[in-house]
């Protein structure tokens, strides 16, 4: 065994001992940040990887994980108004940077961490708008509910939860989330627009389109080219594969726009006519990109604090 290993075995063990011990057993909660060293920080050497693999798969990571920054804040501003959304699109990044970060730094795992998909679209359309909470009153008791969750994390009451479902539950659960996320990436508007509403089906598959001239056509079929090739590439097992699949597509929608133009381009991504840069396309026609008007601003933070205890003097 490596001295470094021997004495980092040590130092575990006599932390390993009176109240961190009966933190980790009863609670899960890591207090052991041997990870944190200048020798080989979050044990990347010793788990056998390098720096550019780290960084390569968290940038993967990352490009498949920041559709979560536009989804959440449309979905909330439903509920919130639409004013808001560049205060939910903040929000969304500095609780998922903050939370990414903490999963690293303290327990030394490479998750990502994001506002989940299902509780924002039960926050909107069932709280706020079916049962008719204001959106106030509702914060309030989604940041009590995140106290409620740290005190049953520290009590250990969260591990004992967990204990009581069953194994294949659990497991259901990670797949009924992935199933969930890809039914959304299916679905038209953001989404690759392979299914659609069906009013006695509830979903059925998109009709084949013509894609000459037609965007919702050509970003399906171009998405469905993408997720064959990402596909393949897992199954074939090549390094990065997800982000070859995600540089590939954007590509080919940035080349086709620039080489048709935006009058006769079928993608019309990520090129439009309300842009203030213009360029001309290799066919000569004039084509319009978007130009960001600042490459960074100070964010507004204008919902933040946004509490209310009128539910409680209602009852």
């Amino acid at each position: 065994m490596e001295p470094m290993e021997e004495e980092t075995k040590t130092e575990h063990t006599e932390r390993s001992s009176g109240w961190r011990a009966w933190v980790w057993e009863n609670t899960g909660v890591a207090y052991d940040v041997a990870h944190l060293n200048r020798a080989d920080p979050f044990f990347v050497k010793r788990s056998g990887v390098t720096w550019w693999t780290e960084i390569r798969a968290g940038t993967v990571t990352f490009l498949t994980m920041s559709f979560i920054l536009p989804v959440n804040a449309l979905i909330m501003s439903i509920a919130i108004g639409e004013e808001h959304k560049d205060d939910l699109v903040v929000a969304t990044a500095v609780v998922s940077a903050v939370s990414s970060a903490l999963m690293g730094l303290l327990a030394n795992y490479p998750f990502g961490l994001a506002p989940g998909m299902g509780m924002n679209a039960y926050f909107v359309f069932t709280v706020v708008l079916q049962k008719q909470v204001e959106w106030q009153d509702a914060l309030t008791a989604v940041f009590f509910s995140g106290w409620l969750f740290l005190i049953t994390t520290i009590l250990g009451l969260r591990r004992f939860v967990l204990s009581c479902i069953p194994r294949g539950v659990q497991l259901a659960l990670s797949a009924g989330i992935g199933l969930f996320l890809a039914f959304i990436g299916a679905q038209p508007g953001g989404g690759m627009g392979i299914i659609v509403g069906d009013p006695v089906t509830l979903v059925r598959l998109n009709e084949p389109l013509t894609v000459e001239g037609n965007y919702d056509a050509s970003k399906m079929w171009l998405s469905v080219v993408v997720l064959i090739l990402t596909a393949t590439m897992l199954a074939l097992k090549v390094p990065g594969a997800p982000l070859v699949g995600i540089v590939f597509g954007t590509l080919i929608a940035w080349a086709e726009c620039w080489a048709r133009g935006p009058s006769a381009s079928a993608l019309d991504y990520p090129f439009g006519e309300c842009a203030d840069v213009s360029q001309t396309g290799l066919n000569g026609t004039e084509c319009f990109c978007y130009a960001p008007e600042r490459v960074a601003a100070i964010p507004k933070i204008d919902t933040a604090g946004a509490f209310s205890f009128d539910f409680i003097q209602k009852k």
